[in-house]
C-alpha cells in the first residue's frame, strides 16, 4: 500500500477502536451480562477520538484529508515511496514507549529509542498522536536531537528547538488548517538543524527564518516557497531546490 501514513494513522486508530471494544465487551461479560450493553463500534470510535481530542468526524475529516495529500505528493512526483513496511503493531507500541519514557525521564526521543530496540524511520508524527500525548506528559521536555527518522511525515506541532544531528532523510513536514486544509510545511524558525542529514526533505512552504542549518547535508532538499530570512546555511553541503516564494495552491488540500 503506497499512502503508508495514512494506512499507519487509520491502522493505529482502528485498532485501538477494536481493543477498546474488545475490553469493554470482556468487562460486560465478566459482570454476569448486566443491564447495560457493551458500546456499539461507533460508539468506541467516538471515546476513542475523545481521548485524542477530537470529536469523530473531525478526526474523520483530518485524516481523509491528510490520506489525500500524501497520496497527492506521491503520484505527482514530489514524493517516493516509503520503503518501510506499513504499520505493525508489535514496533509502532514500542515507539510509542520510547516517546513516552523519553517524557517521562526528560531524555532525548533517540536514546530511549535506543533503550527499546526501534528508530523512527517512515514513522508518522501526527497531530493526533501529539494531542494524545499533550494530555498526560509535558512537552516542553521533548527532544528530536538525533532522531533517526528517514522517510518520516512530521506535522508542525512536533517542530522543536533542535533537530541536531538528525537522520531525516526524505522527511515530509506539513501542517492542518481549521478550513480544514493540509499543506507542506512547519515554522520553524530559530530551530538547530545543524549536522542533520536532510537529503531530499521536504520543507515546502516552511517559516525557517534565523534558523541554522551549519554542516547539514541538504541535497535534494526542497526549499520552494520557504521563507529563509537571515538562515544560515553557511557550511551546508548539496544542492538544494529554492524560490517559488509566493507558494503554489496546487500544494494544497481541501476538504
Amino acid at each position: 500500500m503506497s499512502n503508508v501514513f495514512f494506512a499507519q494513522s487509520q491502522a493505529v486508530f482502528h485498532y485501538e477502536t477494536r481493543q477498546l471494544r474488545n475490553r469493554l465487551r470482556e468487562a460486560w461479560v465478566s459482570a454476569q451480562h448486566g443491564r447495560r450493553k457493551p458500546p456499539t463500534l461507533k460508539k468506541c470510535r467516538e471515546m476513542l477520538a475523545d481521548e485524542y481530542g477530537y470529536g469523530l468526524s473531525e478526526l474523520s475529516v483530518i485524516q481523509e484529508l491528510t490520506g489525500r495529500f500524501v497520496e497527492r505528493n506521491l503520484m505527482e512526483g514530489k514524493w517516493i515511496n516509503n520503503p518501510y513496511p506499513v504499520w505493525r503493531p508489535g514496533i509502532y507500541y514500542r515507539q510509542l514507549k520510547a516517546l513516552q519514557y523519553a517524557l517521562e525521564h526528560r531524555m532525548p526521543v533517540q536514546q530511549a529509542a535506543s533503550k527499546h530496540g526501534v528508530t523512527f524511520a517512515g514513522f508518522h508524527f501526527s497531530d493526533l498522536l501529539m494531542c494524545k500525548l499533550s494530555q498526560h506528559y509535558r512537552l516542553r521536555y521533548l527532544d528530536l536531537s538525533g532522531l533517526i527518522a528517514p522517510f518520516s511525515m512530521i506535522h508542525d506541532l512536533w517542530t522543536v528547538p533542535s533537530f541536531e544531528n538528525a537522520d531525516l532523510r526524505h522527511a515530509r513536514f506539513y501542517q492542518t488548517y481549521c478550513d480544514p486544509s493540509v499543506s507542506p510545511g512547519v515554522v520553524a524558525a530559530d530551530t538547530n538543524f545543524d549536522g542533520a542529514d536532510l537529503r531530499h526533505a521536504d520543507f515546502r512552504l516552511s517559516y525557517l527564518a534565523r534558523s541554522s542549518f551549519s554542516r547539514a547535508r541538504v541535497d535534494g532538499t526542497d526549499f520552494r516557497g520557504a521563507v529563509m530570512t537571515r538562515t544560515r546555511l553557511m557550511g551546508a553541503t548539496g544542492r538544494y531546490l529554492e524560490g517559488e516564494r509566493r507558494g503554489n495552491r496546487d500544494w494544497f488540500i481541501f476538504e
